[in-house]
């Protein structure tokens, strides 16, 4: 259980620094909107953390 939450606060340390920095939420007005660019640079940044590989970071468990 201390492994998750050393994940977590990784994760919402690197989200307030994201959401101070200037990048905007979203790359264009046409956007799908699911995700915001601050997301998706956490989801980046924890697969680098987590030292692994797309396919490994994306698979669901099948």
């Amino acid at each position: 259980m201390k492994r998750n939450n050393i994940y977590l606060k990784f994760i919402d340390e690197t989200l307030k620094i994201i959401r101070g920095t200037r990048l905007p939420l979203y790359s264009s007005k046409y956007s799908k909107q699911t995700y915001d660019q601050h997301q998706l640079m956490v989801l980046v940044l924890f697969k680098e953390y987590m030292v692994a590989d797309y396919r490994s970071f994306t698979k669901t468990g099948t």
